[in-house]
């Protein structure tokens, strides 16, 4: 089917902005049992990657949505625009993230996981090459690098921080993975039972 491609609206719809503040001001704290309700579905690695990177930031702040008509009834591509603050550093950080955001039966949003979702992937990556799309890409990767540019502190901190999340969140799913492979086998572990046993369970009656 064609895409759409009407203007962008800017914090057009107040319920879409209330559901992406409550999930940036829970992902801020770490509150990962919010964070998990206001999605259908996140993957280990995603949940593990919001929950550390909540022990640097401080806050987000000044959070807008950029809303374009999604691929089905009552659903929106939503580009979410904010400033990322950090524990000790004074400047705070331009970002954007992609969403697809669907209305539930009780006429609640929230945000689609488009992981496994192929056709809804596709959708949203031919809206983000619509013009007024790009734009507002460019417009905030050109914020971001002039940022980073002219604090060096900033740079380092960064680049620091996307080292040590990849280092903890790959640590993490190395320990679960130890965990549960540990359980299985205790699972499959039968304590041998004596034939003296096997005798006397065979001439109990129910």
């Amino acid at each position: 089917e064609a895409i759409p491609n009407v203007p962008m609206e800017v914090n057009a719809y107040p319920e879409i902005n209330s559901l992406m503040k409550k999930y940036y001001n829970a992902a801020a704290e770490g509150d990962m049992e919010t964070v998990k309700s206001l999605k259908d579905y996140s993957d280990q690695a995603e949940l593990l990657r919001i929950q550390e990177k909540s022990k640097y930031l401080e806050s987000y702040d000044d959070i807008n949505c950029y809303t374009k008509p999604g691929p089905i009834e009552d659903s929106y591509v939503v580009y979410v625009t904010y400033y990322a603050k950090f524990h000790d550093i004074d400047q705070k950080v331009t970002g954007l993230n992609t969403y697809i955001v669907c209305r539930k039966a009780d006429d609640s949003y929230y945000i689609h996981d488009c992981s496994e979702d192929e056709s809804m992937k596709e959708y949203r990556t031919n809206v983000t090459k619509q013009d007024d799309v790009v734009d507002l890409f460019n417009r905030v990767q050109v914020e971001y690098n002039e940022a980073v540019t002219e604090n060096e502190e900033l740079a380092a901190f960064l680049t620091e921080l996307s080292e040590n999340l990849k280092t903890a969140v790959g640590d993490a799913l190395a320990e679960a993975e130890t965990a549960a492979q540990e359980t299985e086998e205790e699972s499959n572990t039968e304590e041998p039972v004596s034939a003296g046993e096997e005798q006397a369970a065979g001439r109990v009656k129910a």
